[in-house]
């Protein structure tokens, strides 16, 4: 078997592309048609394009029989609804690509019956245990591109076109981490050629398509610095091919690209980041993906779990993976239940070094490494009136000078899966976790493992660990397990118990 091609979107949500090469580039048209600009630097803006209508669905289980999903789609057909058989996810059978499972949606609906409603509608169909609200664009991107050079060459296509060059092509002002507290902008090189379209929101999108093993040198030190050691960028190589196919089709349904170069699915900034050990962590686990049950792995990673992993079906609707549960960043260490206030607040205010591989006393990290490491406690300070702001902006909800945040419920990791916020004008419920770590922040917090406590003047502190969900691999942990002599499968073992590894292609 090959591996299969990708397209990743680099960037999104434009009004105007601006692309730089050393080399002439050379536009080319759906219909196959060239023409060569010239001119070194090449513009490309959005003109005729309009607001896709999205259809809203109920997303209500997942099954890895197509059979199965048939049989639900009659029952449910016969009582005046649709089912939407979604396919995710690419597994290898008989030496074909195939579906990994299937998501069943039911709709659309103009106005969603709320979930108990939803509940009793599926009775006896599809009992789920979870309902999800998702949207997905009820028709295909239109519009069209105006494209010029610096010698005022112009062209007009059709939604989508490829930019190729001889030479890399570097994209501007790309934003990083859009919507985290390390929001920045670059300019990333990528290897031509360099697609550009239309999305559903009627903006532009622009990145690439190139082999899956391409694009993860990219990831593998897109993620994480480069300079890492080699066993660690092993496994993170693995871990990020395995999550890749696991999640295929699954983030960005309606949309020109597969997934996109954001912390919302996998980080990819092209050539930029790429060094010699990028390479060679991707060659030499070329084809290798984690499987479970004689599945390939959902194989979910963070930055740093703070010390303790948070299973997935806390996080994610239908992630009830065993691989994906409660453990210790350390290895052979005694199991620790952080969802009681009183134990999450002793452990948080601990720094001992012996207390995770994330902590930054554990191993000789350096520079990047080094500061990463250092989240693995964080406090951060904010006034009434910028946390009243803050949750008006992001949750439309004015519930005047903030009273109380209180946790509701803690996952095992010591991460809140519910909060909330009393004010003198309402009170707000958050869930799940990434909801709470948005609504809390301008930005985002790090986590939502944390404590808060209010100061003589009515300042919230937050007294947080970690960064990010939690759930799987422990990016800076587990560069601590390489740098204590860990080989990439004994780290991937630790952090995902019971799987194995296996070359597919």
């Amino acid at each position: 078997m090959k591996p299969p091609q990708i397209k990743v979107a680099v960037t999104t949500g434009q009004t105007a592309i601006r692309l730089h090469s050393p080399s002439p580039i050379i536009a080319k048209s759906v219909d196959g048609a060239k023409k060569t600009f010239s001119g070194r630097v090449i513009t490309v803006r959005i003109g005729g394009s309009s607001l896709i209508e999205r259809e809203k669905w109920l997303w209500c289980g997942n099954t890895t029989d197509v059979a199965a999903a048939e049989s639900f789609g009659d029952k449910v057909s016969s009582r005046g609804m649709q089912m939407q058989v979604w396919p995710v996810g690419l597994t290898p059978i008989e030496g074909q690509w195939q579906p990994r499972q299937y998501r069943l949606l039911v709709g659309p609906f103009d106005d969603f019956p709320d979930k108990n409603s939803a509940r009793a509608i599926f009775n006896g169909i599809l009992s789920p245990l979870s309902i999800v609200d998702v949207e997905i664009p009820a028709e295909v991107p239109a519009g069209f591109l105006h494209i010029e050079d610096s010698e005022g060459q112009k062209e007009t296509y059709s939604q989508i076109v490829l930019l190729l060059s001889r030479k890399p092509i570097e994209l501007s002002q790309v934003t990083v981490g859009k919507g985290f507290h390390w929001q920045h902008d670059e300019n990333l090189n990528l290897p031509s050629p360099i697609w550009v379209a239309i999305s559903s929101d009627g903006s532009l999108s622009a990145g690439v398509e190139l082999d899956v093993e391409d694009y993860l040198i990219s990831a593998n030190s897109s993620e994480m610095p480069a300079r890492s050691p080699i066993e660690f960028l092993k496994a993170q190589v693995v871990a990020a091919r395995s999550w890749l196919l696991a999640n295929w089709g699954s983030h960005h349904p309606g949309e020109p690209y597969t997934v996109c170069g954001g912390d919302h699915c996998q980080c990819y900034y092209g050539l930029t980041r790429v060094e010699e050990s990028s390479w060679f962590a991707a060659e030499q686990t070329a084809g290798q993906v984690l499987m479970f049950n004689g599945r390939i792995c959902d194989a979910r990673y963070a930055k740093s779990c703070g010390g303790v992993t948070e299973p997935a079906v806390n996080l994610w609707p239908f992630m009830d993976e065993p691989y994906l549960g409660h453990y210790r960043d350390l290895p052979d260490s005694d199991p620790i239940d952080l969802s009681r206030e009183e134990t999450f607040r002793e452990f948080q205010q601990s720094s001992e070094s012996t207390d995770a591989c994330c902590s930054p006393g554990y191993a000789e990290f350096k520079n990047e490494l080094a500061e990463l490491a250092g989240l693995y406690r964080w406090e951060n300070k904010v006034s009434n009136t910028e946390i009243s702001q803050i949750i008006r902006s992001k949750s439309q909800s004015d519930l005047g000078r903030i009273l109380e945040i209180i946790p509701r419920r803690r996952g095992p990791s010591g991460r809140l899966i519910e909060v909330e916020i009393v004010g003198n004008q309402g009170r707000l419920s958050l869930s799940p976790e990434l909801e709470i770590r948005r609504v809390l922040s301008r930005y985002h917090l790090p986590s939502s493992a944390f404590w808060i406590e209010k100061d003589n003047d009515a300042n919230f502190i937050f007294h947080g660990m970690g960064w990010g969900h939690g759930s799987g691999m422990c990016q800076i942990g587990a560069v601590g397990l390489a740098l204590h002599g860990y080989g990439y499968d004994d780290i991937l073992n630790h952090y995902y118990p019971s799987t194995s590894i296996q070359k597919i292609y």
